[in-house]
């Protein structure tokens, strides 16, 4: 069953989190990997202030770029100028318009004083791996395997974020480049011949269990957002969170901010806390919080200047929203073992021996279009509530337990939080 559902997932148009593993082309040899296993790098040097904005810095000695285009700017980078030692960035897809789904891929080009050139295959990493994405340079593009993960953006929920070490370059004008259909959505930035870092640090590689997700991580002004302790917990202590901003070549503290360490989850995510971010000047900002076995948690939000160049308008920006079910439905009992069904008892005993996470990554309008997003036959399944308000689709054979669906809202949108397979 387990095989079937990774077969079918891996069809979606709409894929969610972890489906498979997908190679550029078929080539014969040895593959570089990208990914939450790849194998890792020497940590890269500390990065630089953020901006959305593309290059508009005085010349360095290297070659300009071509005129901006006069067409929206769809993807949000941290950075203007990166030392060329290397340093890591991250990034964001915003879409003018229109919903897009793209995975982790992505080109590296290089200007060359005439026209952009391909220079490398890119991919990237998302928070919760913590592991860095990787330029690969001197790789074959076709020898490259990337995880098949589908990631979807729309101009008024940016993507997630996504990060990048960038290896040492020479100096010169480079952007990263997504190609969709013909729409070429591009971020420039320019390599500096500098050995020191350019700015303050975004850090390196991150360690295990020291990662902070914050979601949203690109805000516009006053907002709510989760903070995740990445791996599982533990869950935040009672404390205040650290909000620091990016200037000049380091951090400096901006405020403590009281986080809600107990707040209704998204997707039942027991360890998450919610966070009311202040009113926030545009820039990069890192938010440093304690968890309850004492050890620091990092993550980094991004504030303003979020509307594509050339657009009209405010600058919306995703609020997170406390799962609300519009229809309780079944609700399990007490001791959490049964659940009654249109007048039928049902066992909720389930022996898991799979489990994917899908994090609400792919949002839809409904619950039948979620629960239809991981399952071949969504009518077979039946609803009920657990007591923290998730929403669970279960699949019974004679009366045992097959698998279930955890659902989530966000933004009054639908999404897959976890598939379960039982025993």
């Amino acid at each position: 069953m387990v095989e079937a559902m990774v077969r079918r997932m891996g069809h979606l148009t709409a894929s969610v989190f972890l489906v498979g593993i997908t190679a550029c082309a078929g080539a014969a040899g040895p593959a570089s990997v990208t990914g939450p296993e790849s194998a890792g790098e020497a940590p890269s040097a500390p990065a630089m202030p953020a901006s959305p904005v593309p290059p508009t810095l005085p010349a360095t000695g290297t070659p300009a770029p071509p005129p901006a285009e006069q067409r929206p700017a769809e993807m949000f980078l941290s950075h203007r100028q990166v030392s060329s030692e290397g340093q890591r960035v991250a990034l964001a897809m915003i879409p003018a318009a229109g919903h897009i789904l793209y995975g982790i891929q992505m080109d590296l080009e290089h200007f060359d004083g005439e026209a952009w050139e391909f220079f490398a295959p890119v991919g990237t990493a998302l928070t919760f791996w913590e592991r860095p994405g990787n330029v690969h340079i001197d790789v074959d593009p076709d020898e490259v395997v990337y995880l098949d993960i589908g990631l979807s953006a729309s101009p008024d929920r940016p993507g997630e974020l996504e990060w990048v070490r960038l290896l040492a370059l020479e100096p010169g004008w480079y952007r990263f480049v997504r190609s969709d259909g013909g729409t070429v959505r591009a971020a420039p930035f320019e390599v500096v011949d500098s050995a020191a870092p350019v700015g303050p640090d975004l850090g390196s590689e991150p360690s295990k269990g020291t990662t902070l997700e914050v979601s949203p991580s690109l805000v516009s002004g006053p907002q709510l957002v989760r903070l995740v302790p990445v791996g599982g917990g533990p869950k935040l202590a009672e404390g205040d969170v650290v909000v620091e901003r990016a200037e000049g070549s380091g951090w400096v503290e901006h405020a403590r901010v009281q986080p809600d360490v107990d707040p209704d989850p998204v997707v039942g995510n027991a360890f998450e806390a919610a966070l009311e971010l202040p009113d926030l000047d545009a820039g990069a900002y890192r938010l440093t919080a304690t968890d309850r076995d004492g050890t620091a948690r990092v993550g980094y939000v991004f504030v303003g200047g979020l509307v594509p160049a050339g657009t009209a308008g405010g600058t919306p920006s995703p609020t997170p929203s406390a799962m609300v079910p519009p229809d309780p439905g079944a609700v399990v009992d007490p001791d959490g073992m049964t659940v009654e069904i249109g007048g039928q008892r049902r066992d909720l005993a389930c022996g898991a021996r799979s489990h994917a996470d899908y994090f609400l990554h792919v949002l839809y309008d409904t619950e039948e279009q979620a629960l239809g997003s991981v399952v071949d036959d969504p009518g077979r399944y039946e609803r009920y509530v657990t007591e923290d308000g998730a929403i669970h689709y279960g699949l019974w054979e004679d009366g045992v337990l097959q698998r279930f669906v955890e659902l989530g809202r966000r933004d009054g949108r639908w999404g897959v939080g976890s598939v379960e397979e039982c025993d």
